[in-house]
């Protein structure tokens, strides 16, 4: 309302709303979106990857909005949550340069693959103790034996270097980060073209691993690749440009798609 009091058109636009939202209640009250895969935010690595960044172009929240913004233009739902989340409703985990790792973290992440989970591992991960000092383990920390990899060698791209990626289903480029990998079990999906590290092993499967950022192309191609193994890829059709999907379900069944425009 206005100071005075009074509501004008605001105050009638927003009583309309109420009452159509009143109306379509039985679609929404009671219901919850669904969603298959899950994106891991930790504020502990966000800072940790502040304070010492290595690389200029780095950025933990620009890397986990690409893999968010690639996701939800296929229309796979996503949720945003911590670590300490349950991951057994999910069936795929982006714990993307998770670098604090635990030994609690650890078990909890084989847990979930050994019971049928997807789980994607990026650079930049479980390199550091959770009170960020370095560990002294081989690179590739606690995670080296759920990846199936060793890291040989890395490289903080700088000066608009880029570094060719290329695999069967994949082709792309990193211009920001590079770990040139070593299998221990795992199987190369993609590796690098270019440079001193040409035929390193970047990206594997074993549990999932990718050893460097990737381009818009790359990272479409790879997110189409392991949402297909994880069965999560989107059952819907695609919609309209800026039109995103929202799957619900309610008494354990799935409502009507309902969209939401982002113009």
């Amino acid at each position: 309302m206005d100071h005075d009091g009074t509501g004008r058109r605001r105050y009638r636009e927003a009583a309309a709303l109420g009452k159509e939202l009143a109306e379509l209640k039985d679609l929404f009250v009671g219901a919850q979106n669904v969603s298959r895969v899950a994106l891991i935010k930790s504020y502990d690595n966000a800072w940790s990857h502040r304070a010492q960044p290595h690389s200029a172009s780095f950025d933990y929240n620009r890397l986990l909005q690409d893999y968010y913004t690639a996701l939800r233009a296929s229309q796979v739902a996503v949720d945003v949550t911590g670590v300490e989340t349950d991951f057994s409703p999910y069936r795929l985990i982006l714990l993307l340069a998770f670098n604090l790792m635990t030994p609690a973290i650890l078990e909890k992440c084989r847990t979930y693959v050994q019971d049928g989970g997807h789980l994607l591992i990026t650079f930049r991960s479980s390199t550091r103790n959770r009170d960020n000092s370095m560990m002294e383990l081989p690179a590739s920390g606690y995670s080296a034996g759920l990846a199936g990899v060793t890291l040989e060698e890395y490289d903080a791209l700088s000066r608009g270097r880029q570094v060719a990626v290329r695999g069967e289903n994949l082709q792309g480029a990193a211009s920001v980060w590079c770990d040139a990998l070593s299998c221990q079990g795992a199987v190369p999906l993609a590796s690098f073209a270019s440079q001193c590290y040409a035929g390193a092993p970047t990206v594997t499967v074993h549990a999932v691993g990718a050893g460097c950022d990737l381009d818009t192309q790359g990272l479409k191609q790879l997110l189409g690749q392991v949402l297909t193994d994880a069965d999560a890829a989107p059952e819907c059709p695609a919609p309209p440009s800026g039109v995103e999907v929202v799957v619900k379900e309610k008494a354990g069944e799935a409502l009507p798609v309902r969209v939401e425009s982002h113009a």
